[in-house]
Protein backbone atom coordinates (compact mmCIF):
# COMPACT_ATOMS: atom_id res chain seq x y z
CA UNK A 1 0.00 0.00 0.00
CA UNK A 2 1.25 3.55 -0.90
CA UNK A 3 0.87 4.98 2.64
CA UNK A 4 1.81 8.56 1.87
CA UNK A 5 -0.66 8.77 -0.75
CA UNK A 6 -3.03 6.99 2.04
CA UNK A 7 -2.85 9.30 4.45
CA UNK A 8 -3.08 12.11 2.46
CA UNK A 9 -6.55 10.88 0.43
CA UNK A 10 -7.64 10.30 4.90
CA UNK A 11 -6.74 13.99 5.93
CA UNK A 12 -8.22 15.31 2.57
CA UNK A 13 -11.80 13.02 3.63
CA UNK A 14 -11.36 14.01 6.80
CA UNK A 15 -11.54 17.59 6.03
CA UNK A 16 -14.36 17.22 3.91
CA UNK A 17 -16.69 16.32 6.01
CA UNK A 18 -19.18 19.49 7.22
CA UNK A 19 -20.63 20.08 10.23
CA UNK A 20 -24.04 19.95 11.42
CA UNK A 21 -25.87 21.03 14.21
CA UNK A 22 -29.51 19.88 14.68
CA UNK A 23 -29.09 17.75 11.80
CA UNK A 24 -28.48 21.20 9.83
CA UNK A 25 -24.87 22.46 8.56
CA UNK A 26 -23.56 24.73 10.37
CA UNK A 27 -20.27 26.90 10.97
CA UNK A 28 -19.61 26.67 14.79
CA UNK A 29 -17.48 29.70 15.88
CA UNK A 30 -18.44 32.43 13.49
CA UNK A 31 -19.11 36.20 14.38
CA UNK A 32 -22.62 37.88 12.81
CA UNK A 33 -22.77 40.88 11.83
CA UNK A 34 -26.19 41.46 11.73
CA UNK A 35 -28.14 39.66 14.77
CA UNK A 36 -32.04 39.29 15.26
CA UNK A 37 -33.75 39.02 17.82
CA UNK A 38 -37.60 37.77 18.32
CA UNK A 39 -39.27 38.41 21.93
CA UNK A 40 -42.65 36.51 22.13
CA UNK A 41 -44.98 36.99 25.33
CA UNK A 42 -46.66 33.78 26.65
CA UNK A 43 -45.12 31.86 23.91
CA UNK A 44 -44.59 27.98 24.71
CA UNK A 45 -43.34 25.32 22.50
CA UNK A 46 -46.54 23.07 22.47
CA UNK A 47 -47.78 26.86 21.01
CA UNK A 48 -46.86 25.71 17.56
CA UNK A 49 -49.91 23.63 17.51
CA UNK A 50 -52.06 26.54 16.49
CA UNK A 51 -50.00 27.04 13.79
CA UNK A 52 -49.26 23.40 12.83
CA UNK A 53 -53.30 21.63 12.98
CA UNK A 54 -54.36 24.83 11.11
CA UNK A 55 -52.49 23.28 7.67
CA UNK A 56 -53.19 21.42 5.63
CA UNK A 57 -50.63 18.95 6.38
CA UNK A 58 -49.96 18.86 9.72
CA UNK A 59 -46.43 16.76 8.50
CA UNK A 60 -44.93 20.05 7.36
CA UNK A 61 -42.85 22.03 9.56
CA UNK A 62 -43.46 25.55 10.82
CA UNK A 63 -40.51 27.81 11.01
CA UNK A 64 -39.76 26.97 14.73
CA UNK A 65 -39.49 23.40 13.71
CA UNK A 66 -36.91 24.24 11.30
CA UNK A 67 -34.64 26.43 13.67
CA UNK A 68 -31.03 24.91 14.18
CA UNK A 69 -30.87 24.58 18.21
CA UNK A 70 -33.79 24.75 20.88
CA UNK A 71 -33.29 25.46 24.28
CA UNK A 72 -35.40 26.09 27.67
CA UNK A 73 -34.89 28.83 30.40
CA UNK A 74 -35.47 28.72 34.30
CA UNK A 75 -38.06 31.87 33.83
CA UNK A 76 -38.37 33.00 37.92
CA UNK A 77 -36.03 35.64 38.97
CA UNK A 78 -35.02 36.37 42.46
CA UNK A 79 -38.38 38.10 43.42
CA UNK A 80 -41.22 36.21 41.82
CA UNK A 81 -41.87 32.73 40.56
CA UNK A 82 -43.90 33.76 37.61
CA UNK A 83 -42.65 36.87 36.76
CA UNK A 84 -44.26 39.33 34.26
CA UNK A 85 -43.29 39.37 30.50
CA UNK A 86 -41.10 42.55 30.54
CA UNK A 87 -39.49 41.44 33.87
CA UNK A 88 -38.68 37.87 32.18
CA UNK A 89 -37.52 39.58 29.16
CA UNK A 90 -35.53 42.36 31.61
CA UNK A 91 -33.57 39.43 33.09
CA UNK A 92 -32.73 38.23 29.39
CA UNK A 93 -31.55 41.65 28.31
CA UNK A 94 -30.01 42.50 31.38
CA UNK A 95 -28.56 39.03 32.51
CA UNK A 96 -29.81 39.96 35.97
CA UNK A 97 -31.97 37.65 38.18
CA UNK A 98 -32.64 41.06 40.46
CA UNK A 99 -35.38 42.47 38.71
CA UNK A 100 -38.07 43.90 40.54
CA UNK A 101 -39.89 45.78 37.06
CA UNK A 102 -39.28 48.88 38.03
CA UNK A 103 -36.20 51.46 37.63
CA UNK A 104 -33.71 49.31 40.48
CA UNK A 105 -33.42 46.79 37.89
CA UNK A 106 -31.02 49.07 35.61
CA UNK A 107 -27.22 48.49 37.92
CA UNK A 108 -25.84 47.12 34.74
CA UNK A 109 -25.70 47.17 30.71
CA UNK A 110 -28.07 45.67 28.31
CA UNK A 111 -26.79 43.06 25.91
CA UNK A 112 -27.25 45.00 23.37
CA UNK A 113 -24.68 48.01 24.77
CA UNK A 114 -22.15 45.47 24.78
CA UNK A 115 -22.25 44.99 20.90
CA UNK A 116 -22.47 49.05 20.47
CA UNK A 117 -19.33 49.47 21.81
CA UNK A 118 -17.87 46.89 19.10
CA UNK A 119 -20.00 48.97 16.25
CA UNK A 120 -22.53 47.60 15.92
CA UNK A 121 -26.00 49.88 16.08
CA UNK A 122 -28.92 48.92 17.68
CA UNK A 123 -32.38 48.92 16.37
CA UNK A 124 -35.78 47.66 18.57
CA UNK A 125 -39.16 47.31 17.34
CA UNK A 126 -41.97 47.14 19.43
CA UNK A 127 -45.61 45.79 18.34
CA UNK A 128 -48.92 46.44 19.46
CA UNK A 129 -49.72 45.96 22.69
CA UNK A 130 -49.43 46.18 26.46
CA UNK A 131 -47.81 49.56 27.14
CA UNK A 132 -47.07 48.38 30.43
CA UNK A 133 -44.97 45.50 29.34
CA UNK A 134 -42.80 48.18 26.90
CA UNK A 135 -39.46 48.78 27.18
CA UNK A 136 -40.34 53.14 27.41
CA UNK A 137 -41.22 52.18 31.06
CA UNK A 138 -37.45 52.47 31.86
CA UNK A 139 -36.70 55.35 29.73
CA UNK A 140 -37.19 57.55 32.00
CA UNK A 141 -35.05 56.00 34.93
CA UNK A 142 -32.13 58.25 34.50
CA UNK A 143 -32.27 61.36 32.55
CA UNK A 144 -29.11 61.84 31.93
CA UNK A 145 -28.78 58.68 29.94
CA UNK A 146 -32.13 57.08 29.27
CA UNK A 147 -32.42 53.33 28.91
CA UNK A 148 -32.82 53.55 24.89
CA UNK A 149 -30.66 56.49 24.18
CA UNK A 150 -28.57 54.70 21.65
CA UNK A 151 -31.14 52.72 20.38
CA UNK A 152 -33.26 53.12 17.17
CA UNK A 153 -36.91 52.92 18.80
CA UNK A 154 -39.97 52.25 16.63
CA UNK A 155 -42.99 52.07 18.65
CA UNK A 156 -46.19 50.66 16.86
CA UNK A 157 -48.67 53.27 19.62
CA UNK A 158 -49.48 56.58 19.09
CA UNK A 159 -47.03 57.85 21.23
CA UNK A 160 -47.16 61.60 22.10
CA UNK A 161 -48.37 64.83 19.53
CA UNK A 162 -44.63 65.93 19.39
CA UNK A 163 -43.31 62.34 18.94
CA UNK A 164 -41.41 61.31 15.90
CA UNK A 165 -43.09 58.91 13.67
CA UNK A 166 -42.60 56.67 10.87
CA UNK A 167 -44.96 54.57 8.38
CA UNK A 168 -43.31 51.70 6.60
CA UNK A 169 -44.15 53.49 3.01
CA UNK A 170 -42.35 56.30 3.58
CA UNK A 171 -38.54 56.63 3.48
CA UNK A 172 -36.96 55.25 6.79
CA UNK A 173 -34.48 58.11 8.53
CA UNK A 174 -31.34 56.79 10.06
CA UNK A 175 -29.19 60.44 10.94
CA UNK A 176 -29.41 60.06 14.56
CA UNK A 177 -31.39 57.46 17.27
CA UNK A 178 -34.25 58.49 18.74
CA UNK A 179 -38.07 57.11 19.47
CA UNK A 180 -40.12 56.65 16.32
CA UNK A 181 -44.39 56.13 16.53
CA UNK A 182 -46.24 54.40 13.90
CA UNK A 183 -48.25 57.03 11.91
CA UNK A 184 -50.89 54.03 11.39
CA UNK A 185 -51.78 53.39 14.86
CA UNK A 186 -54.66 55.45 16.50
CA UNK A 187 -56.43 54.54 19.61
CA UNK A 188 -54.93 51.54 20.40
CA UNK A 189 -55.49 50.25 17.21
CA UNK A 190 -53.25 50.46 14.34
CA UNK A 191 -53.67 49.24 10.44
CA UNK A 192 -50.00 48.19 9.20
CA UNK A 193 -48.95 44.72 10.69
CA UNK A 194 -45.53 44.08 12.60
CA UNK A 195 -44.45 42.07 9.55
CA UNK A 196 -44.95 44.62 7.38
CA UNK A 197 -43.04 47.01 9.60
CA UNK A 198 -40.16 44.46 10.21
CA UNK A 199 -39.83 43.76 6.21
CA UNK A 200 -39.14 47.25 5.77
CA UNK A 201 -37.14 48.74 8.46
CA UNK A 202 -34.76 45.82 8.85
CA UNK A 203 -33.36 45.66 5.33
CA UNK A 204 -33.00 49.62 5.36
CA UNK A 205 -31.13 49.46 8.40
CA UNK A 206 -28.69 46.53 7.47
CA UNK A 207 -28.28 48.67 3.87
CA UNK A 208 -27.22 51.58 6.02
CA UNK A 209 -25.01 50.26 8.89
CA UNK A 210 -22.50 46.98 8.23
CA UNK A 211 -23.55 45.45 11.94
CA UNK A 212 -26.60 45.51 13.31
CA UNK A 213 -28.32 44.07 16.49
CA UNK A 214 -32.16 44.17 15.98
CA UNK A 215 -34.83 43.56 18.55
CA UNK A 216 -38.49 42.91 17.64
CA UNK A 217 -40.97 42.53 20.63
CA UNK A 218 -44.14 41.00 20.37
CA UNK A 219 -46.74 40.97 23.26
CA UNK A 220 -50.03 41.28 22.00
CA UNK A 221 -50.11 37.27 20.99
CA UNK A 222 -50.35 36.52 25.23
CA UNK A 223 -52.83 39.33 25.62
CA UNK A 224 -55.36 37.23 23.25
CA UNK A 225 -54.62 34.15 24.85
CA UNK A 226 -56.09 35.54 28.16
CA UNK A 227 -58.97 37.11 26.27
CA UNK A 228 -59.58 33.58 24.90
CA UNK A 229 -59.28 35.22 22.14
CA UNK A 230 -57.63 31.76 20.50
CA UNK A 231 -58.40 32.47 16.49
CA UNK A 232 -56.83 36.15 17.28
CA UNK A 233 -53.68 34.40 18.94
CA UNK A 234 -53.28 31.70 16.08
CA UNK A 235 -53.19 34.97 13.63
CA UNK A 236 -51.03 36.54 15.85
CA UNK A 237 -48.48 33.73 15.81
CA UNK A 238 -49.10 32.82 12.37
CA UNK A 239 -47.49 36.67 11.80
CA UNK A 240 -44.88 35.50 14.34
CA UNK A 241 -44.22 32.29 12.18
CA UNK A 242 -43.92 34.49 8.89
CA UNK A 243 -41.38 36.98 10.26
CA UNK A 244 -39.58 33.95 11.20
CA UNK A 245 -39.91 32.86 7.75
CA UNK A 246 -38.59 36.12 6.65
CA UNK A 247 -34.86 35.62 8.24
CA UNK A 248 -34.59 32.04 8.79
CA UNK A 249 -33.09 31.31 5.06
CA UNK A 250 -30.60 34.47 5.74
CA UNK A 251 -29.46 32.59 9.33
CA UNK A 252 -28.98 28.58 7.88
CA UNK A 253 -26.97 30.54 5.32
CA UNK A 254 -25.00 31.81 8.08
CA UNK A 255 -25.75 35.56 7.20
CA UNK A 256 -27.28 36.88 10.39
CA UNK A 257 -28.07 34.98 13.56
CA UNK A 258 -31.67 34.46 14.45
CA UNK A 259 -32.75 34.09 18.48
CA UNK A 260 -36.61 33.72 19.28
CA UNK A 261 -36.90 33.87 23.01
CA UNK A 262 -40.31 33.57 25.17
CA UNK A 263 -41.30 35.18 28.52
CA UNK A 264 -43.70 34.12 30.93
CA UNK A 265 -44.70 30.99 28.99
CA UNK A 266 -48.98 30.99 28.88
CA UNK A 267 -50.09 27.29 29.79
CA UNK A 268 -53.16 25.62 28.66
CA UNK A 269 -54.69 22.45 27.13
CA UNK A 270 -55.73 21.90 24.32
CA UNK A 271 -59.37 19.95 23.47
CA UNK A 272 -58.67 16.23 23.43
CA UNK A 273 -60.45 15.51 20.07
CA UNK A 274 -60.47 17.49 16.72
CA UNK A 275 -64.10 17.78 17.13
CA UNK A 276 -63.65 20.00 19.80
CA UNK A 277 -61.09 22.57 17.99
CA UNK A 278 -63.62 24.50 16.05
CA UNK A 279 -65.32 25.72 18.81
CA UNK A 280 -61.61 26.00 21.24
CA UNK A 281 -60.78 28.31 17.82
CA UNK A 282 -63.99 30.10 17.71
CA UNK A 283 -65.19 30.95 21.40
CA UNK A 284 -61.72 29.80 23.27
CA UNK A 285 -64.21 26.78 24.26
CA UNK A 286 -62.91 23.20 25.55
CA UNK A 287 -59.32 24.84 26.94
CA UNK A 288 -58.08 24.56 30.31
CA UNK A 289 -55.72 27.53 31.43
CA UNK A 290 -52.87 27.11 33.83
CA UNK A 291 -50.25 29.02 35.64
CA UNK A 292 -47.35 30.44 33.27
CA UNK A 293 -44.57 27.85 33.14
CA UNK A 294 -41.47 27.82 35.02
CA UNK A 295 -39.62 27.53 31.59
CA UNK A 296 -39.35 29.83 29.00
CA UNK A 297 -38.16 29.21 25.49
CA UNK A 298 -35.04 29.18 22.82
CA UNK A 299 -34.73 28.68 19.58
CA UNK A 300 -31.67 29.71 17.13
CA UNK A 301 -30.18 29.66 13.96
CA UNK A 302 -27.39 30.62 12.15
CA UNK A 303 -23.99 31.81 13.55
CA UNK A 304 -23.47 31.56 17.79
CA UNK A 305 -26.99 29.57 17.62
CA UNK A 306 -25.07 26.62 19.26
CA UNK A 307 -24.77 28.92 22.53
CA UNK A 308 -28.65 28.36 23.33
CA UNK A 309 -29.04 24.79 23.03
CA UNK A 310 -29.58 23.62 26.72
CA UNK A 311 -31.49 24.21 29.82
CA UNK A 312 -30.02 27.40 31.71
CA UNK A 313 -31.19 30.71 33.87
CA UNK A 314 -33.03 33.40 31.20
CA UNK A 315 -30.37 35.68 32.90
CA UNK A 316 -27.82 33.76 31.02
CA UNK A 317 -28.95 34.42 27.30
CA UNK A 318 -26.79 37.72 27.60
CA UNK A 319 -23.92 35.63 28.42
CA UNK A 320 -24.92 33.09 25.17
CA UNK A 321 -25.15 36.05 23.14
CA UNK A 322 -21.55 37.62 23.62
CA UNK A 323 -20.11 34.30 24.11
CA UNK A 324 -17.17 33.06 21.84
CA UNK A 325 -15.60 29.49 22.28
CA UNK A 326 -11.75 31.08 21.59
CA UNK A 327 -10.66 30.59 25.01
CA UNK A 328 -14.01 30.64 26.46
CA UNK A 329 -14.10 34.70 26.57
CA UNK A 330 -16.41 37.14 26.02
CA UNK A 331 -16.63 39.03 22.81
CA UNK A 332 -16.09 41.78 24.16
CA UNK A 333 -14.99 43.37 27.17
CA UNK A 334 -17.05 44.42 30.21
Amino acid sequence: MNWPLFSIFFLLFSCSRGHTLGTKAHIFGKKAKHIVWIQVDGLDDEHIALVKFARESAVELTPLEQMSCTGSMWDYNLFNLRPEPIESFMSQILGSQKIKGDCSDLDRSAVWNYFERSGYKVGVLEGRGDRNQSLLKYDSCNPEKPFLEDSYFWSQSMGAKNSKRFHFQEKMEFESPGKFFDKSCQEGQCFVSLKSNVTKIWPAMTKKFSKTFFVIRQSEYREMLLDKDILGARKSLEETMAMISFFLPKALKGDISLVVTSGSPQKFEFPESGKEWASFEDNGSNVLYKRPGLLAKAWSAGPGAEHFCGTYEASDILRRFIWTPDKNVLYFSF
